[in-house]
Parts: C-alpha cells; structure tokens; sequence
C-alpha cells in the first residue's frame, strides 16, 4: 500500500507499479516516472503555495501599519490595532509560512532520491530485459552511462517546474491580485511587465 509519504525502502514497490512500456519523449517520459509520486508532489506544491502566499503579505501589513500611524485615530486605537497587526503578522508569515516552508523541503528531501532510484532501477530493468545481440550493437559503456545519467536530469528538470518557473508565477499572481485591488492600474502594469520580451 502506497504511502503519502514516501520512504526509501519504497523504491522497489514503486518501480513495479509501473505498467506499460517507457515513453520515447521527453515529457512523457518525465511524466511516467512522476505520477507514481504525485501525491507528494502535490502535497510538496500546496506547502510552498503557503509559504509563499502568506510571505507575499508582509507588505500589506506594513501597509497597514503606516495607514494607522498616519490616521487621526486615537494612541489607544493606533496601539491596539497595530498589535493585532504584528500578531496577525507573526502568525501568518513568521509561524505559518515557516511550518509551510519546512514540510514542503521535508517532502521534497525524501521524495526526490526515491524518484531518482525509481528512475534508475526502471531503467536498470529495461536494458536487463534486452537480448545479448543488442548489446553487441550499442556500447555497453554508454548505456550503463545513461542509465546513471538519466535520473538526475529528470530529477533537475522536475526541480526546475517546481521552484523557480512555478514559484514565479504564484509571486506575480499573487502580486497582480493584491495590487490589482488597491488600484486596477497597478495589476494592469505588472501584468505587462510580466510578459517576456522575445
């Protein structure tokens, strides 16, 4: 029975489960080896959605707290709605944001090895199951070469959607919202320079 969390002795059940033949392109073949841990993928994405989502609210808070220092409100209400502020804002981006950062990193330190052994001992399997003639046409060196090789650039490229590409595009979502509701110009002009030159 599969675990949310994977474990490292996991490696052989997972590379069984696998059915069918492996994909000949990239993304495909990318997504066949994932979808066998996408519950922790997905888990390891809601965890950093979190934490980045709550991170994105310091500066509304600090907003916040220049609106009530220069409001004409009494010291008594300015004090105890700037301490509601800096609870909320301990809570939300210093309490929560951190939890969220530190599960989504526990998941992905145990998720990735299992993926790059699944990768390999899959791949292991595939050339195993070849006939001696094909090994007397392809370089066995080689071979073995790709199969050491593989795992890692799936593994790098996987990490490349998860962090900076993905990521990116919650902070400049979430950017657009939160500025698109003080002033629809502002969203309209980070919008714009969102868009890559060509």
């Amino acid at each position: 029975m599969k675990k949310f969390l994977p474990k490292p002795d996991d490696l052989h059940f997972y590379a069984r489960a696998l059915k069918g033949d492996i994909p000949r392109r990239a993304i495909p073949f990318i997504w066949y080896f994932v979808k066998i841990l996408k519950r922790p993928y997905i888990f390891n994405f809601c965890m950093y959605f979190i934490a980045i989502s709550l991170m994105a609210l310091e500066p509304i808070f600090f907003g916040m707290t220049i609106d009530i220092l220069s409001s004409e409100s009494s010291y008594d209400d300015k004090l105890q709605n700037i301490i509601t502020i800096i609870i909320a804002y301990t809570i939300l981006c210093q309490i929560i944001s951190r939890i969220g950062w530190q599960f989504g990193h526990y998941t992905e330190t145990r998720t990735r090895p299992l993926l790059r052994g699944i990768i390999q001992q899959k791949l292991s399997d595939y050339l195993s199951n070849h006939s001696a003639n094909y090994f007397q046409n392809e370089f066995a060196g080689r071979l073995s070469g790709k199969v050491l090789e593989m795992p890692s650039e799936v593994v790098s490229i996987v990490d490349d959607i998860m962090n900076p590409i993905l990521f990116s595009f919650i902070n400049i979502t979430i950017a657009i919202i939160v500025l698109y509701n003080i002033h629809i110009g502002l969203g309209v002009t980070i919008l714009i320079g969102a868009v890559p030159d060509n």
